[in-house]
């Protein structure tokens, strides 16, 4: 029965009703599922799946402190876990949550914890092809503190968690088969509310997140004149008044007049704003950037193509009323070696410097590897409400077991309602709302083949907070391995290394550095016993040090090694 009410307490997730204001009711995200969830099967024919388990685990923990204190621990924790997947026509829904209950005894505490996850996301395609709604309401639990997000965990550090909650819907309209003109429209509202614990050092904070992107080009029957124009404009509403609000619009317009079949002449424009309402902010007030070229494009086909242009570029401050004039060369590349393999790359300038993107990618029917670089103004909220997709596994939502994963068929491959790309790594940014320069550098392999799964990510990020003076850098390394010995029986590895640099900024005008340097490592063994049950066993070790100021609860420097053993009940 305690089980049956501990589930029935992870699925009463905020009010599924809509909330009462002045005018009447606003429909939250949560409202929207569920209402997706029963027009799916009540209007069309649908598929739905209800998976269920129960899983134990007993976790032996011994931690070696720098001042050479050895502390041991012994944790027992028990979670249910509960899935409903719809397929249909028109509706394609699923929503998982779980709750762990924890129990931890050493010399020095005994205490009990409850946590509750859960994850939601519901599409309605309105016009099969053209206009399609989503939902996605998600509950979790991170480090604060970039430094931490290898060693805190439930087990681990779980007093420096914050809950993060994220609620969002969004509307597509796709016309992307006009033989004038070919149009992508999406709009989104995001609300992203952390929570942190009371024993956390950051304050958590609420924001509110509009975001809408348009994007036009010719249609299907031009073959002289090539052209298209993108608009992006992002909304954050913050509740740190000393912040401000954050608004951001991005445009670009370029125009290829064909001279022959594969030279032609290029203009281009940009355009970039960004606003912030605070008056203590280092971003208050607006800049600007806008830039117009002229050059040439070499175009073998739509997918192979070089523009080169000559630009001239004004940028503006209102804390400067200077104007900042320079020309620049810009280049804009797309080329497609093989069916398989692509580059893709943009030299320009904005308001801060020279600035480029690139991604280069390579797959074939067993590995699936790209590198990526991008640089971007933003900050936290944006980071959590719209998520980088750089998986290489399909799993099923919820699931980042990599076991339990496996490469698509197919390039084309589109994850359905139960289904997610999962890159087996997490970004490394701040649980703060500070607006950040971000340029970051991601590499990731994914490898599938037989009884073999493995993925590989390097990242190496650099974050310019603007509202405050500092430079953040992270450096992280992800392995992932699984190996198949038998039909029952699974094999799996890791290895992670994360590096934290802070350079801060002091009251003198010098900087002090503060850096965090974390390793771990894991090997586990999975067996499954009949039809409903799996027994694991874990070993893990992890390393921290370095000097930073916000370490976990067993200081900056200490190692620490953890036997787990566990039973899972699964039905289907």
């Amino acid at each position: 029965m305690r089980m049956a009410q501990d589930i029935m307490d992870i699925m009463d997730m905020p009010k599924m009703k809509g909330t009462e204001t002045k005018k009447g009711y606003e429909i939250t995200p949560e409202y929207f599922l569920v209402i997706a969830l029963l027009s799916g099967s009540q209007v069309y024919a649908a598929d739905i799946e209800l998976d269920a388990s129960l899983s134990t685990e007993g976790i032996a923990q011994n931690v070696k402190r720098n001042n050479d204190t050895d502390l041991s621990l012994q944790t027992i924790t028990v979670t249910p876990q509960l899935s409903a997947t719809l397929q249909g026509r028109k509706v394609a829904a699923n929503i998982s949550a779980s709750h762990t209950y924890l129990k931890r005894d050493s010399d020095a505490l005994s205490q009990e914890n409850n946590y509750s996850n859960y994850q939601a996301k519901a599409s309605y395609s309105a016009i099969e092809r053209l206009l399609n709604f989503t939902a996605a309401s998600s509950l979790s639990y991170r480090p604060p503190n970039s430094g931490s997000l290898i060693s805190a965990d439930f087990i681990s550090n779980s007093d420096d968690l914050a809950k993060v909650k994220n609620n969002s819907v969004g509307v597509d309209i796709q016309a992307t088969e006009g033989d004038i003109i070919s149009t992508l429209f999406n709009a989104q509202y995001s609300k992203v509310d952390i929570e942190q614990n009371e024993n956390a050092t950051n304050s958590g904070f609420d924001s509110d997140n509009i975001s809408s992107s348009l994007q036009l080009q010719n249609g299907d029957e031009t073959n002289i004149l090539f052209w298209r124009g993108n608009v992006n404009y992002q909304n954050t509403k913050r509740d740190n008044e000393s912040y401000g609000d954050f608004e951001s619009i991005n445009s670009s317009l370029n125009i290829d007049a064909m001279l022959t079949n594969w030279v032609g002449l290029r203009l281009s424009a940009a355009s970039e704003k960004y606003d912030t309402s605070s008056v203590t902010s280092a971003f208050s007030n607006t800049r600007r950037f806008d830039s117009y070229g002229i050059g040439i494009t070499l175009k073998q086909s739509e997918v192979r193509r070089l523009s080169i242009t000559w630009n001239d570029s004004s940028s503006s401050d209102d804390n400067d009323e200077s104007d900042d004039s320079q020309q620049f060369l810009g280049a804009d590349l797309l080329w497609s070696l093989s069916n398989r393999t692509s580059i893709s790359a943009q030299f320009s300038r904005r308001f801060y410097g020279r600035s480029a993107n690139a991604d280069i990618s390579y797959n074939s029917k067993y590995l699936r590897s790209s590198v990526q670089y991008t640089e971007s103004v933003t900050n936290t909220s944006r980071l959590l409400a719209n998520s980088e997709s750089l998986g290489v596994f399909v799993c099923p939502v919820g699931v980042f077991d990599i076991a339990e994963c496996q490469q698509p068929d197919t390039l084309e491959y589109t994850p359905d309602a139960s289904e997610s790309l999962v890159q087996f790594s997490e970004n490394v940014f701040e649980l703060d709302d500070n607006i950040i320069l971000r340029k970051a550098l991601n590499g990731t392999v994914g490898y599938s083949f037989s009884k073999v799964n493995v993925s590989l990510n390097l990242r190496s990020a650099e974050d310019t907070y603007i509202d405050d003076d500092r430079v953040r850098e992270s450096d992280s390394a992800n392995l992932t391995t699984s190996y198949s010995l038998s039909r029952k029986t699974n094999l799996e590895a890791s290895l992670k290394y994360l590096k934290v640099k802070d350079d801060l900024a002091v009251t003198d005008g010098s900087s002090t550095i503060q850096e965090s340097n974390t390793k771990s490592a894991s090997l586990t063994a999975k067996h499954a016993l009949g039809q409903y049950f799996d027994t694991s066993l874990s070993f893990s070790y992890l390393k921290r040090e370095g000097n930073s100021q916000i370490g976990s609860i067993f200081g900056n420097d200490y190692s620490e090694t953890k036997i787990t053993v566990g039973l899972t009940y699964r039905y289907k």
